[in-house]
């Protein structure tokens, strides 16, 4: 039977080598998490500061996968705006 995963907010607080990062989650918590397959095969930059959301495995709360990476900054479009990208 499989058990479900953990999911967790965070903030990359540092990087490592071969694409592991250091993530503190928003209860506080730190966790050495690698990027996921789906994020490495798209190509999504993750950087010190970005907010992501994090997959824990329930048997070892110090390793995750990163799945998603959260765009704060970015700011909703008018119809205006749309229309002009479009031509």
């Amino acid at each position: 039977m499989k058990v479900a995963d953990i999911v967790k907010e965070g903030k990359v607080i540092s990087t490592h080598g071969y694409g592991k990062f250091q993530v503190e989650l928003s209860n506080g918590h730190a966790c050495e998490c690698s990027v996921s397959g789906k994020m490495s095969n798209a190509k999504i930059n993750v950087t010190v500061g970005d907010t992501v959301e994090v997959s824990l495995s329930p048997y070892d709360l110090s390793k995750g996968r990163i799945i998603r990476r959260i765009n704060l900054n970015k700011k909703p479009q008018t119809t205006q705006q749309q229309k002009k990208k479009k031509k």
